[in-house]
């Protein structure tokens, strides 16, 4: 079922893709580039998705925040339902051993099925805001996160309305109403900024979670480009991750509020899947090398003939990615997920050290 959802996902994420690119040119927001200048070195965000369904638990002081991905709807999309709560409690009580750490609800992602119909319905919103609330209060949790990746458009393969954009914007207001100002709230927003009311939604949440990756999705026959660049790429071309930020800054979100994604996975082609987890990598790539693109700051592999197979981040990426968030001001950084990454868990060493 998971995987199902994510290649039904695949339509909207390049629907996504396609409309950043129409409207990029439009944008007037131009950030630096890091490296030299001035930087930021206050501490930064670190924030890591956590599968409900996996048996791991998570360093509590690698990251400064856990999310944990997700709860669902329950049948009447008025309320929410936790898979696995015993889970959810074992990643509550880390805070014992770290009490900076933050944990909070994840709700919807690839279970986002029934978003549309409690947001288009005051009293099922509301039973969804007191369900939101119990569950942050029984499980000592601090705060929320919305995964409703694609409101308006059934191209994520789930209901939707005309009126989801604005009715999102209500279910963020009655959030913040009932859960008060010291608890997070936050929300996904795929690369384009399309699909939301970001100005809508700024005042009520505490922080916007830029996606930050399948920016392409490579396909067999085709041209591959990189799924998550940082910078524009003049050896394969396609977007990058700074344009989704700029653009998402020109739709009037403040650069304080954006945490910028980094995947633990690659989007690739034959010999690999189409989504594979970093600590997969090795079973499909056989006697292919990882390249470098210095433009892009991202590593790649390719096949014999160069063509791109494989993109994904690296130690090195993500330490480019890390300079350009000081650079620019940005608050930090979220990755999906935790137990993607490499058995060693190098990417989130990497990024544990870098944010401090």
């Amino acid at each position: 079922m998971y995987r199902r959802k994510l290649i039904v996902a695949a339509a909207a994420i390049f629907a996504a893709s396609v409309t950043a690119f129409a409207l990029w040119s439009r944008d007037t927001v131009s950030l630096r580039t890091g490296g030299d200048g001035p930087h930021d070195a206050s501490p930064k965000i670190a924030l890591a998705y956590v599968e409900s369904f996996r048996k791991s638990m998570p360093d509590p002081d690698m990251f400064t925040h856990l999310i944990y991905a997700f709860a669902e709807f329950n049948d009447a999309c008025d309320g929410v339902v936790l898979d696995t709560p015993e889970r959810l409690r074992a990643m509550s009580e880390l805070k014992k051993l770290n009490p900076d750490l933050k944990v909070m609800l994840g709700v919807g992602g690839y279970k986002r099925e029934g978003f549309s119909e409690m947001a288009r319905d005051r009293k099922k919103r509301r039973a969804f805001v007191r369900s939101v609330k119990s569950v942050i209060d029984t499980f000592g949790l601090d705060g929320v996160d919305l995964d409703w990746e694609f409101p308006t458009t059934e191209a994520g393969g789930h209901t939707a309305s005309p009126d989801d954009a604005r009715n999102y914007v209500l279910v963020v207001r009655d959030l913040r109403k009932a859960l008060g100002k010291k608890k997070w709230i936050s929300f996904y927003s795929n690369n384009s900024g399309a699909f939301i009311d970001l100005k809508g939604m700024v005042p009520y949440v505490d922080y916007v979670h830029v996606s930050g990756y399948n920016l392409a999705i490579p396909k067999d026959g085709q041209k591959g480009y990189h799924q998550s660049p940082l910078y524009p790429s003049r050896k394969l071309g396609g977007w990058c991750v700074k344009k989704s930020i700029e653009r998402h800054i020109s739709l009037g979100v403040p650069q304080e509020k954006i945490l910028m994604g980094i995947p633990f996975f690659g989007r690739g082609r034959t010999p690999f899947p189409t989504y594979v987890e970093c600590k997969s990598f090795g079973r499909y790539a056989g006697d292919l090398e990882p390249q470098w693109d210095d433009d892009a700051q991202a590593p790649y592999y390719a096949d014999s003939a160069g063509n791109l197979v494989l993109g994904y981040d690296d130690e090195r990426s993500i330490a480019a990615k890390m300079d350009f968030v000081r650079a620019n001001g940005l608050p930090g950084v979220f990755i999906w997920n935790y137990d993607s990454d490499f058995d060693d868990h190098r990417l989130g060493k990497t990024i544990g050290r870098l944010r401090k």
